[in-house]
């Protein structure tokens, strides 16, 4: 996965939350997460394999969360 395909499954949480279709506490925490492993393989400190990996399993889990009934 590259950088850009990263930044876009961050993305990707961020609308979901966004359009009632994950747990906005769980995506936040996601899309952190999947930031994280951006920077951390800007810096060159995460291999691109596990970073790509990270994103993808991020993606995977918020979707995995639907919304709290009544809000967040």
């Amino acid at each position: 996965m590259t950088r850009a395909e990263m930044i876009a499954s961050a993305e990707r949480i961020r609308t979901c939350w966004q359009a009632g279709r994950c747990c906005q506490l769980v995506a936040r925490g996601l899309r952190a997460r999947v930031l994280g492993a951006v920077r951390r393989l800007d810096a060159g400190s995460m291999d691109p394999e596990v970073a790509g990996r990270i994103a993808m399993e991020a993606e995977n889990v918020a979707l995995a969360f639907p919304p709290l009934p009544g809000g967040i």
